[in-house]
């Protein structure tokens, strides 16, 4: 049991919905529900049942809805006791963080929710950039943190990615620190009447002979240089939904980038099986991290915990 689980049950007394509390929580319904499920195997009770009209709390899950609010109180309070502590300093400070288009789309609605959730006092100052602008401005420590994604390359041994080099380059000389935040596998979208929506999955080599764009930001990423006849390669959602709809083309993208902005019920997708996941990181420097310890260790956690949900 975890303080996150006592949240997320208490969340569902609010909804009766499993749909509306992982919207609030900024997790997936499989997620909330397997969350649920977790505490009522520990407990060895069922708390919720569930209906299409919603849950219903059960008697076991009312009286574990009571301890669970008094703790839920009682870490809220611990929480404004720490805050107190540091008040006058780490929690009244302002980070200014750089992203990647694809971060920007994804990740970071939630995690900026979450931090204003959480310390309300922290100012936050976004910079959506290219990845390259991101780590000068990271060496200038004109940015505190930055966080995008780099697309693997173990399939293709000949392809050397420029962007790994200079990152490689930057630890060693400007000392940037990372933190793996997740991996966002690679899928296929397209529309339901697309010939290819009759698979289960795909390959690269299919896609390498099928019409498509590509939902990157960066001309040089991996499966740009597989399928360089990919008519655009952008990060607008609404441009690659409307190739989709209207000429029937299909698109290679993040997962999470589909399932965040495409809401579409004639939209599907296939999982891409040899295909290389988006690593996306946190970059700053250490520097920076030794003079605000404190400061600093929230915003990882947070950002940290919130991609654990994801």
């Amino acid at each position: 049991m975890n303080i996150d689980q006592l949240k997320y049950f208490a969340d569902l007394a609010k909804t009766n919905s499993i749909t509306n509390t992982a919207k609030r929580m900024f997790i997936s319904q499989q997620a909330l529900s397997e969350s649920i499920k977790r505490l009522e195997n520990e407990l060895g009770c069922t708390l919720v049942n569930r209906s299409k009209t919603g849950v219903k709390f059960t008697d076991d899950g009312k009286l574990i809805l009571d301890y669970a609010q008094k703790i839920l109180d009682l870490h809220t309070e611990m929480e404004h006791q720490l805050q107190a502590k540091y008040d006058n300093n780490v929690l009244r400070g302002k980070l200014s963080i750089g992203v990647g288009p694809t971060v920007s789309n994804v990740f970071l609605p939630k995690l900026m929710l979450k931090m204003h959730r959480q310390y309300p006092d922290i100012k936050l100052h976004i910079v959506e950039s290219s990845r390259d602008n991101i780590i000068s401005l990271l060496h200038t420590a004109e940015l505190d943190f930055g966080i995008f994604g780099i697309y693997t390359e173990e399939i293709n041994t000949n392809f050397i990615n420029p962007l790994q080099k200079r990152l490689t380059d930057s630890h060693t000389e400007h000392k940037l620190q990372k933190q793996k935040l997740y991996s966002d596998p690679l899928v296929c979208v397209m529309s339901q009447n697309h010939p290819l929506s009759s698979e289960k999955h795909l390959t690269v080599a299919q896609l390498n002979t099928t019409p498509q764009t590509t939902y990157s930001y960066d001309k040089e990423s991996i499966f740009t240089q597989e399928n360089r006849n990919s008519l655009c390669i952008s990060t607008n959602a609404k441009i690659h939904q409307q190739f989709i709809l209207e000429e029937n083309m299909v698109c290679r993208m993040p997962y999470q980038a589909y399932m965040t902005q495409f809401n579409d019920k004639r939209i599907t997708f296939r999982p891409i099986i040899d295909g290389l996941p988006v690593e996306n990181y946190l970059y700053y420097r250490k520097s920076a991290f030794e003079e605000n310890e404190i400061l600093y260790t929230r915003f990882i956690e947070t950002a940290k915990m919130l991609a654990n949900e994801l």
